[in-house]
């Protein structure tokens, strides 16, 4: 029986993929109802009576479906019966044949066992100590990252129930799959954090295995943004953006060094981008545009690198507004049509008022 008392500990047993999807909705929700000691669970009657339904639907659907529980008879009694078929083939051709029966059948038993733990090995394959240039990080390589870094940090039990959460709302939308070549990793880091979240106080210092810490880190490094695109992401910061000589200058000198030790290559996919950035910031440290900027067209494209909107072909960024720069009043048309640089807020906070631009304050209570 799972009851809010030991749901902590209780829901990673349970393959949640397999589930309905009211009920996976339901298990982000007690996840969050059971922060900070249970809190909204506590002081919330509507929370407490949702989470008490999900509960007894959850124990209704598990005793029916008792597959879906990791661990549970029905898996463990399929992986028996396949070993247990080979075994009783063997003896029959070993008693008909006594030394041709044992070398027909020496192959068979050999393939049975390389086939079973095929799925770990090919992960140990992947060559982690060849840095591959992307660009994008993986999702699963972002979230091992971020928990291999806080080894030997002291980190507040909040802090790693919203990394916890976050995981598990990227696994159960399936921007995680079971098909990622570091599933079982991640598996591995959703255990982990559960366990010490369970076990530590308001904070603790964090402290990973040494050949768990060896195998994240090396996953963590095998995959770098590429040069091209680093630089690319550098320029949008300064795009639009009067008074910015010298970062222009260091990033002018980036882009020209990047190509001279061709860290750039001529067929880079994002060369054209870069060298247009690059006759932008030119132009603007020449003196012969006010801010560094291009034409919209290439510039969509850019904004494609880093997940942002496109913007519209009569846009205009908000620094380089002539209504803004002299204070005036905007239309409201104009306004819906400026991009602005974002602070890159994420996790809950971002899910409930969105990503704001740099210069925003808020106090939260």
């Amino acid at each position: 029986m799972i009851t809010i008392n030991n749901y902590s500990t209780r829901w990673a047993e349970i393959d949640f993929e397999q589930l309905p999807s009211p009920l996976q909705k339901g298990h982000g929700l007690t996840v969050s109802a059971l922060e900070n000691g249970a809190a909204a669970y506590r002081s919330n009657a509507t929370v407490a009576r949702v989470v008490d339904s999900y509960l007894e639907k959850l124990n209704a659907y598990l005793r029916e479906h008792p597959e879906v529980v990791k661990g549970a008879s029905k898996p463990a009694s399929k992986a028996a019966s396949k070993p247990a078929a080979k075994p009783a083939a063997a003896k029959k051709p070993a008693a008909a044949k006594k030394p041709a029966a044992k070398k027909a059948a020496a192959p068979k038993p050999a393939s049975r066992p390389a086939s079973k733990p095929a799925a770990k090995p090919k992960q140990m394959e992947i060559p982690l100590n060849e840095v591959q240039r992307v660009e994008m990080i993986p999702l699963e390589i972002s979230f091992i990252r971020r928990y291999a870094s806080m080894h030997g940090k002291v980190k507040t039990r909040k802090q790693l129930l919203t990394l916890l959460s976050s995981l598990q709302k990227a696994m159960l939308e399936k921007r995680i799959r079971k098909s990622s070549p570091y599933a079982s990793e991640v598996m591995q880091v959703q255990e982990q954090l559960s366990a010490a979240v369970n076990r530590m106080g308001e904070a603790a210092e964090i402290s990973i295995a040494a050949a768990s810490l060896e195998r994240y880190r090396s996953i963590a490094s095998s995959k770098r943004i590429s040069e091209s695109v680093a630089l690319l992401k550098r320029y949008l910061l300064l795009h639009g953006r009067p008074g910015v000589q010298e970062r222009a200058e260091k990033l002018a000198a980036a882009i020209k060094k990047a190509v001279k030790q061709q860290k750039v290559a001529k067929d880079d996919p994002y060369a054209q981008r870069l060298e247009a950035a690059y006759k932008s910031l030119t132009s603007y440290l020449e003196k012969q545009s006010e801010v560094p900027a291009i034409a919209s067209g290439e510039l969509n494209g850019m904004l494609g690198l880093v997940g942002k909107k496109a913007v519209a072909r009569s846009s205009t960024s908000y620094a380089a507004s002539p209504a803004a720069i002299k204070g005036e009043t905007l239309a409201s048309r104009e306004l819906l049509r400026m991009e602005f640089e974002t602070i890159g807020l994420r996790g809950r906070f971002r899910e409930l008022i969105g990503d704001p631009s740099v210069g925003f304050t808020a106090m939260v209570f």
